[in-house]
């Protein structure tokens, strides 16, 4: 469809467990089986600032009190249940430690001072961009399964909180066998998509559907890879849906590895076919090359969700200094 015949829908890819009801004027945040997000409340496209009221960062490896050998955090996605804002980021280890990475979680009140709570998901391969959700009154985390380097078997997994948040059980392979690295899904027009990296052969941002999330035939989209240049070639962080369509964010990594962020508005998505047309605002997140800063060399994750549905404008984002090393920092929606 094109953008014209985009309406108003629920902003999805998922996180937490609330409606714009929910997070606008209820005493629960939690509505028990409503998706996360919900409604979009705001018509303002995506343009960020850092959040004036926090020192970034927010949290950094040191936070990581139950993992000696923690070096960083990053990808960080948040989700809202029982009145609490909940994040859930990458850990990687020093390479000294011969652990893979891992997925932290903390916590806040207020979603500005947060609290690390523990892993709450480990793996012998490399784990990392934990998109949280909740669909059908369940809690789920789709997190990138890296296997390059580490002699896995490449495959799309969907976890199952039980009981949400510390504990995830495996609940479907969704994809086998492929290279589908930071899987973005998002429901849409009855069907649901599945954007993600593919860096051995493609080296690009590939899109995948299916009729379900659970037990769904994932079939690669006609138009896949949807985006091969440097300036998009991979999904950098949670999409969102306002009144006049579907925004997506990508990595440039052009200079280098999560250079920056840019955003895209989806002017067509079918299961036949698909484009997109980068904001005036993009890029939205870049490197400040400010030597001693938090984000001196690179910044490439983004997730909206509290911010464009009823809860406070708070975005979580990610940053590097030029050894490489990722912190995380909030930043939020620029009015007009």
């Amino acid at each position: 469809m094109s953008g014209d015949g985009i309406s108003r829908r629920q902003f999805v890819t998922a996180a937490g467990a609330a409606t714009v009801s929910a997070l606008a004027g209820c005493s629960s945040l939690d509505t028990g089986t409503d998706p996360y997000p919900g409604e979009t409340t705001t018509e303002t496209t995506p343009a960020l600032e850092p959040h004036p009221d926090v020192t970034n960062p927010v949290l950094t490896g040191d936070d990581v009190s139950d993992e000696p050998f923690a070096d960083y955090v990053a990808d960080p996605f948040v989700a809202v249940a029982d009145d609490t804002y909940h994040l859930f980021f990458e850990v990687q280890y020093v390479p000294e430690a011969g652990d893979s990475a891992d997925i932290g979680h903390a916590t806040s009140p207020d979603g500005l001072e947060w609290t690390y709570q523990g892993i709450v998901l480990d793996d012998p391969y490399h784990l990392a961009y934990p998109l949280v959700f909740r669909w059908d009154g369940e809690w789920y985390m789709t997190p990138d399964k890296a296997t390059y380097d580490y002699n896995g078997i490449p495959e799309f997994r969907i976890y199952r909180a039980d009981p949400f948040p510390s504990e995830w059980v495996l609940a479907e392979r969704a994809v086998i066998n492929e290279h589908v690295g930071d899987p973005t899904p998002v429901p849409w027009d009855d069907t649901w998509f599945v954007f993600s990296v593919e860096q051995e052969s493609v080296f690009g941002t590939r899109l995948h559907y299916a009729d379900s999330l659970r037990e769904g035939d994932w079939t690669e989209h006609p138009a896949s890879p949807i985006a091969t240049a440097a300036r998009s070639r991979r999904p950098a962080g949670r999409p969102v849906v306002l009144d006049d369509g579907l925004y997506v964010f990508f990595q440039d990594v052009e200079r280098t590895y999560g250079d920056k962020v840019r955003a895209f508005r989806v002017t067509e998505l079918t299961r036949e076919s698909y484009s997109h047309a980068e904001l005036d605002a993009s890029p939205i997140l870049e490197a400040s090359r400010e030597e001693g800063e938090w984000r001196t060399d690179g910044m490439h994750h983004v997730d909206p969700a509290l911010a464009y549905t009823g809860g406070p404008n708070v975005v979580p984002v990610d940053g590097k200094t030029t050894s490489s090393n990722w912190s995380i920092g909030l930043y939020r929606v620029r009015d007009g």
